[in-house]
């Protein structure tokens, strides 16, 4: 066994340790701003992800019933995400608040900002 080769396992396995713990903090950091179902959602996306790729890259064969059940997890992810985004829309305009804020100029700082004596919007 070289220096060499154990280098570059040590290595790999670092980098690869590193990329599992952002992992877990992006899981965290989505729990945190989202809910459990989410996080459901987007696993049973990753492994649609994962399916296709094993099936492009090794040539695994995707049955009926297998493709069934993909095309299955990815319409109630999609439902799901109108859904979240129907009801998160409804309570906004319901509460008042939008995404952007209205911004109004008060009078004394358009003054200030400008010597023509017009109105800016005319």
């Amino acid at each position: 066994v070289s220096t060499e080769g154990v280098v570059a396992a040590f290595s790999f396995a670092c980098a690869a340790g590193c990329i599992a713990y952002l992992m877990l903090l992006a899981e965290v950091k989505l729990l945190h701003e989202t809910s459990s179902l989410s996080l459901s959602v987007g696993g049973a996306l990753k492994d649609v992800s994962q399916i296709a790729l094993a099936s492009v890259t090794f040539g695994d064969e995707i049955t009926v019933a297998s493709a069934a059940g993909l095309a299955l997890v990815i319409a109630a992810s999609l439902a799901y995400a109108k859904s979240r985004s129907g009801r998160r829309r409804a309570a906004s305009i319901a509460e008042g608040t939008t995404r952007y804020a209205r911004v109004e100029m008060k009078a004394e700082f358009d003054d200030a900002l400008d010597d023509d004596d017009l109105n800016d919007n005319d």
